[in-house]
């Protein structure tokens, strides 16, 4: 399958959808419980990144790649967002060192493992 394939658009569009419900659901179980949307942020970018740093070591082929990867874990993480989050909340620097900390180790730590 070519990057430039339907089905290879179709598997990122798939594994996006699923990344951001995931993250949607994540988000609404934590603003609930009263720890905020930051904490949930934080903890959808780590477990994408984690995600990724597994696949980089697994050297996946396209197919896998397009739906996990680029999808899955691209539609998980929400760099966006966290951007928006940290220049909206005070102690801006810590948050930023701490979820940008938080993403390195989850990416190296699931490149090690992988």
């Amino acid at each position: 399958m070519s990057t430039g394939s339907v089905w290879w658009y179709a598997l990122v569009a798939v594994g996006g959808a699923a990344g951001a419900l995931i993250r949607w659901v994540v988000t609404t179980w934590s603003v609930r419980r009263g720890d905020g949307a930051f904490a949930a942020t934080v903890a959808v970018n780590a477990a994408g990144s984690f995600g990724l740093g597994v696949m980089t070591a697994l050297h996946l082929s396209v197919a896998p790649a397009a739906l996990l990867a680029t999808g899955l874990c691209g539609g998980l993480s929400t760099f966006s967002t966290l951007a928006v989050e940290l220049a909206t909340r005070p102690g801006r620097l810590r948050s930023t060192l701490f979820g940008s900390v938080t993403a390195l180790a989850a990416f190296a730590l699931g490149r090690t493992l992988g």
